[in-house]
């Protein structure tokens, strides 16, 4: 359905459940297959919503893992759900208890700014919204994958694994949410996760 739920699980199930990279990207993969191309855009990539715990407490407050689950969110197929006072960091267990009134003058300001960023990164570079996906090759607690629109690319890496990952890419790229640019590698540190491009700047 839209509310595309297996996508909530999948992520969950790879931030906080031990779920591997290939697995993940199956999952994905297996729910893609099942519509035909014209809906992928349309399914919600959501990780909470008025049914189900906030992703803040089944991460148990890890809000590294928030973090990377609002990254994967607005870089991964399909149409970005934020349910209300995800990003602000609110916590909320079973129903009733995830649909706190909104703490409009409380909440995690940092990861505000950080799910605006991305919102912004998404909006001005198309290639994270129109372009082929592929999943690359990646050992557990990485996720890897690559965005291609034209001449436009886009690499996304999530990395929940206790050492640093990098990968070659040639050419220049640009991070949009911290605005670094780099050449040759791209690497995430462990608890982080990050997305690169290279279009505009080339």
């Amino acid at each position: 359905t839209v509310m595309n739920y297996p996508f909530r699980a999948a992520v969950k199930g790879f931030l906080c459940e031990g779920l591997g990279s290939r697995e993940f990207f199956s999952t994905l993969a297996a729910l893609r297959a099942g519509y035909r191309r014209a809906p992928h855009g349309c399914l919600w990539n959501l990780v909470g919503s008025h049914d189900t715990p906030r992703f803040l407490t089944l991460a148990q407050g890890d809000k590294s893992l928030l973090r990377m689950a609002a990254l994967i969110q607005m870089t991964f197929p399909g149409a970005p759900f934020i349910y209300y006072g995800d990003e602000l960091a609110m916590e909320g267990g079973r129903d009733p208890d995830c649909r706190r009134g909104m703490a409009w003058d409380e909440g995690d300001r940092a990861m505000t700014s950080y799910v605006t960023s991305l919102i912004a990164a998404r909006k001005k570079h198309p290639v994270l919204r129109y372009g082929e996906f592929e999943a690359l090759e990646s050992p557990d607690g990485i996720l890897a994958c690559r965005w291609s629109y034209g001449k436009s690319e886009a690499v996304v890496l999530v990395n929940i694994s206790a050492a640093p990952f990098s990968c070659s890419a040639g050419g220049e790229w640009l991070d949009p949410i911290t605005g670094e640019r780099l050449s040759g590698v791209l690497s995430a540190a462990p608890g982080e996760g990050r997305v690169f491009v290279r279009s505009e700047i080339s």
